[in-house]
């Protein structure tokens, strides 16, 4: 596995735009970089979660649900990996951390 940290991603001129429109945009760009950048790092760690679950679970898929539980929680992870001081993020993983776990708890009862 290559160790190698790719540079940064800048925001396409398309996101540029969309974010110059869009003040929403525009402010989340600015706290939580850009969307390529976001979507690599989430797609790197959901690959390898996937792959981690293959491996100790004979080669079984990870079940949609757990993927989808784990993405909310990668997500949240890209943009704190950008900005370690925003707080709402680290408020928002106990939040998923939370409504995960009583998921999980009620599959087991299923």
């Amino acid at each position: 596995m290559s160790t190698e940290t790719p540079g940064k991603i800048s925001p396409s001129e398309e996101e540029k735009e969309l974010r110059a429109k869009n003040p929403t945009l525009a402010q989340r760009g600015s706290v939580y970089g850009s969307y390529q950048e976001n979507v690599l790092f989430r797609s790197v760690v959901m690959a390898q979660a996937k792959r981690q679950y293959s491996i100790h679970h004979e080669g079984e898929e990870m079940p949609t649900r757990y993927q989808v539980m784990i993405s909310d929680i990668v997500m949240k992870l890209a943009r704190i990996a950008v900005s370690p001081n925003h707080v709402d993020s680290w408020h928002d993983i106990v939040g998923y951390g939370q409504l995960i776990e009583n998921s999980v708890k009620e599959m087991k009862n299923e």
